[in-house]
């Protein structure tokens, strides 16, 4: 049995992932700004109170004044900064799924509809958020909103993996780490048979194999990425996407470019905001094609995404004093440039038929 993963973004210039946070801590949040909104009201109502009978008609007005009173303080803050005060002390944001901050309109949609996830007590809310790894109430899903923390590697709990790189997780303490480690960063214990990312044995191990006492073959990378990224779970299929992109062949590029035009607008900027953090030709290839999108902002998304991972090979390229890179990934030396095109499986280069 192999456990899902569920890729998660770097912060943008810090070593910080953003992992979404489910029920108890944004609960927390919850009570705090709750807190400080009935504080800063307590003047107002106090003074309504006085100036209106207690009948039932007079008690709903209150509510209903009280909970959009409630959902506009959300809404200014998540849209001005992405962020509430009762989030900032617990260290959440609200961001999109592209790791960017959610912005105006998205917090306006998460917000209005926040009555429907507080029905029945909230039950509707903890119901969505428990339902993905993505942990979105009813108001994220339509906004395309996550709300998240920024962890150390280290600290990204199971099943989440880093998006940009490879990682395995110490069978000891449970720890992520760069795959390149020896030794584990937390408890010093050899990395040696831990998990080295989502290809290997699942973290914590399958009690049910244990007993068995057998071992499943694993598939072929080939075939494995074929069936992932046509699998219905959102987590298997953006973790096949993000390892074709790390290192994938042709075909396997070929047919996640092909899968995407059929993927939701969220899961096709997740890979984009991926293949913005990557270098090399399988990025580019997903981006290039992408970039001529029939959705508007799909294709904005992949043409700045593309120009970004250009502009970052070709300033490696020139501090390393190698030939520049025109936006194809091939070598720009006005001299035969031409005669000579990439290999795409093994980023070697070849003659040209």
């Amino acid at each position: 049995m192999q456990f899902p993963h569920q890729p998660v973004q770097r912060l943008a210039g810090t070593d910080r992932y953003l992992v979404p946070q489910a029920v108890l801590v944004r609960a927390a949040a919850y009570l705090i700004d709750t807190f400080l909104v009935s504080f800063l009201a307590a003047p107002f109502m106090y003074g309504s109170a006085q100036r209106l009978s207690f009948t039932a008609t007079s008690l709903t007005t209150v509510q209903v004044v009280a909970l959009a009173g409630l959902s506009l303080y959300f809404f200014i803050w998540e849209g001005a900064v992405g962020w509430t005060p009762g989030k900032r002390l617990l260290q959440l944001k609200v961001v999109r799924m592209d790791g960017e901050r959610c912005g105006w309109m998205r917090a306006f949609v998460r917000n209005i509809v926040r009555p429907l996830d507080l029905l029945f007590f909230g039950v509707i809310g903890v119901l969505s958020m428990a339902s993905g790894f993505k942990r979105q109430r009813l108001g994220d899903r339509l906004a395309g909103t996550m709300v998240v923390r920024a962890l150390p590697l280290p600290m990204v709990p199971f099943p989440y993996v880093p998006a940009d790189q490879a990682s395995r997780r110490c069978a000891a303490c449970g720890a992520l780490q760069a795959a390149d480690r020896q030794d584990c960063i937390i408890c010093g214990r050899p990395l040696d048979g831990s998990e080295a990312g989502p290809t290997a044995e699942p973290w914590p191990p399958d009690p049910l194999a244990a007993l068995r006492g057998v071992r499943t073959a694993p598939a072929s990378s080939a075939s494995r990425l074929a069936e992932e990224l046509h699998s219905e779970d959102d987590g298997t299929r953006l973790t096949a996407a993000r390892e074709t992109l790390l290192e994938g062949d042709e075909e396997d590029v070929q047919l996640l470019t092909a899968l995407l035009g059929e993927w939701d607008e969220a899961d096709v900027q997740f890979v984009i905001s991926i293949a913005r953090t990557l270098d090399g030709w399988r990025p580019k290839a997903v981006l290039g094609a992408l970039r001529d999108d029939s959705d508007t902002d799909v294709a904005a998304a992949a043409r700045d995404a593309l120009l970004t991972v250009t502009e970052r090979e070709r300033a490696a390229q020139e501090a390393g004093g190698e030939p520049q890179a025109d936006e194809e990934g091939l070598p720009v030396d006005g001299d035969g440039a031409d005669d000579e095109e990439a290999d795409p499986t093994t980023d070697e280069r070849r003659p040209a038929r």
